[in-house]
């Protein structure tokens, strides 16, 4: 390893660190999360014995709970989580002009924002793990076989939520640096989720792009199929595009923002 490349993994592993430090009371966060997966899976696997002659007739077992459960979790409950812990990241730099303080010495666009992006991308991750090891115990308890096939299709799903919800999450971010309020950048997100849960239910093709929807697009929620190369790689694209658009945005108004 290179010195450059030693001193930005140090870089990016104190900028994680700090932002880890700010956030005392994270666990309160994900104390809800869990909540949220509790119930959200509870209503998936009832609604799966309510109707269970069906999906045995339809040989679908897993791919029920899934959907089921992770329609409401997906489209309206983890975007809203995210536009939380964005709304909380940001919030604390506004306060007492942290911003100005770090701009002073050139660590807001390059360590303090980068930091801030880890660390929605650790907490995006921590809540989809939670919510596919959550899914596989209720499915065994319902007497669902588990193989590695299982494992493989929604372990995969769960990763394309992830990439969906770090889109939000940075899009978030950068909503969260322009309004100083945490309200109101709650209130953003609120309002970008539920519209985007209307989308889904009004006009479905343009959820493909709309970025509050990416993650019930990611975890198929709706279509109830497993993943594809045919509707992966769009969606990757599409993802890797906003969520490019989106950092480049909230880095270039760090850099040019006068204090």
């Amino acid at each position: 390893m290179t010195t450059p490349t030693f001193s930005s993994a140090r870089a990016f592993t104190a900028a994680l660190g700090g932002e880890r430090v700010k956030t005392r009371r994270a666990w309160l966060l994900y104390l809800v999360v869990v909540l949220l997966i509790g119930l959200n899976l509870a209503n998936g696997v009832a609604n799966y014995f309510q109707n269970i002659a069906i999906f045995q007739e339809q040989g679908v077992t897993w791919m029920a709970v899934w959907g089921q459960s992770g329609l409401l979790y997906t489209l309206l409950f983890l975007p809203f989580i995210i536009s939380i812990k964005a709304a909380s990241m940001t919030r604390m730099e506004h306060e007492n002009s942290n911003w100005r303080r770090m701009a002073s010495y050139g660590a807001a666009a390059r360590v303090t924002y980068p930091g801030k992006i880890l660390l929605m991308a650790a907490f995006a991750g921590a809540c989809q793990l939670l919510y596919l090891v959550a899914f596989f115990t209720v499915g065994l308890l319902s007497g669902f076989e588990l193989s590695p096939h299982v494992v493989g299709e929604f372990t995969l799903l769960a990763c394309a939520g992830w990439i969906g919800a770090m889109t939000i999450g940075c899009l978030q971010l950068v909503i969260g640096l322009l309004m100083k309020s945490f309200a109101s950048t709650v209130a953003i997100g609120f309002v970008g989720t539920v519209a985007g849960f209307v989308l889904t239910l009004a006009a479905l093709v343009l959820q493909a792009v709309y970025p509050y929807t990416q993650i019930g697009v990611g975890m198929h929620v709706r279509t109830l199929t497993g993943p594809s190369p045919e509707e992966f790689i769009p969606f990757l694209i599409a993802n890797t595009v906003l969520t490019g658009l989106v950092l480049f945005a909230g880095w270039a108004y760090l850099k040019r923002r006068e204090y």
